[in-house]
Formats: C-alpha cells, sequence, structure tokens
C-alpha cells in the first residue's frame, strides 16, 4: 500500500525497493513491479563500512538490522552512483510529490535530514540523503557505535546530529 502511494504522488520518480530476494519474490507476481525497482540487497556491493559494522555489531537483535538499513542504503547508493535519496520506511505513507522539493531540502540540507521527536531521537521513517558522501559519514558513525549492545538507530542518528551538526 505504501508503495502504491508513493507512486501515486510520485509518477516520474524511481522508486526502489530494497529487501531479501524471498520478501520482494511477492511483488514480482503483482504489478508493484510495474514503474518501480525491486533490489535485492544480497546483489549489492557491500561498502567496507558495511563489512566493518557486520564484525563490530554485538547486538544480534532487532536494533541490528534497524541500523544496518543505513549500511545497506550506502551500499545502494555507491552501487547505483545515486544522489537526492528520500529513503522511507515501509510504514509511512507518502501524500507529496519529493521532485519540487528537492531544491529544498537541498539548499536548507545540504547533507543528511532526518526527522526528529526530539532533540536526542530520531523517528527515520522520512530521511532525506543529499549525496554518498554524506551517507558514508553517517554510516561510518553506525559503525563506531556498533559495539554498544543496546543502542538503536533513533538515538545513534541523534547522537550523530549533536556531534556533526550542521556539518
Amino acid at each position: 500500500i505504501a508503495l502504491s502511494q508513493a507512486r501515486l504522488f510520485n509518477p516520474h520518480a524511481t522508486i526502489i525497493l530494497l529487501g531479501k530476494n524471498k520478501a520482494l519474490a511477492r511483488f514480482q507476481a503483482q504489478s508493484l513491479k510495474e514503474n518501480n525497482c525491486l533490489c535485492p540487497y544480497d546483489k549489492l556491493k557491500k561498502s567496507s563500512a558495511h563489512n566493518e559494522y557486520i564484525k563490530r555489531c554485538v547486538s544480534k537483535n532487532f536494533w541490528r538490522y534497524t541500523s544496518e538499513r543505513f549500511l545497506y542504503l550506502l551500499d545502494l547508493m555507491e552501487t547505483f552512483s545515486l544522489k537526492n535519496v528520500f529513503h522511507l520506511e515501509n510504514d509511512n505513507m507518502l501524500y507529496a510529490d519529493l521532485e519540487p522539493l528537492v531544491a529544498h531540502f537541498q539548499k536548507f540540507y545540504p547533507g543528511i535530514a532526518p526527522t526528529f521527536d526530539n532533540d536526542d531521537r530520531c523517528i527515520p521513517g522520512f530521511v532525506w540523503i543529499s549525496e554518498k558522501k554524506a551517507m558514508k559519514r553517517l554510516a561510518e558513525y553506525f559503525v563506531e557505535k556498533a559495539s554498544i549492545k543496546k543502542f538503536p538507530d533513533m538515538y545513534i542518528i541523534g547522537s550523530f546530529r549533536k556531534e556533526y551538526s550542521p556539518k
């Protein structure tokens, strides 16, 4: 539903659904494959930051994977030389055409712009990423924090913001 909604408001955008091959298989049987790119993450070349994250990460629970998605985003951006990327969690509905908003994001958020619900915590349901250089710095920060057992992505991004904003 969220993918169809994003397409409805962004008819000309490249929409990439990144996931496990097995999970993507159900989309191949539906019309959702049309006008969308299905990208199995196991087909991406892992960045050095991603490989290091896997080595260092001590958490084996849900939070490991919510954080690891940002390493997959770096892999995706590097593999396809992407810039001006909007990341949406699959349970978020999009009610806007993002194309006219790109210039606004470029002007006011030259690196990364996630959504925050307070000064310490990010709710990364919607994230703007200007270029792979900005994503790489965030990915490297996830690597730095990978040895902390209970440090969810929401707080890692909040910590990143405090340490590097507005860089």
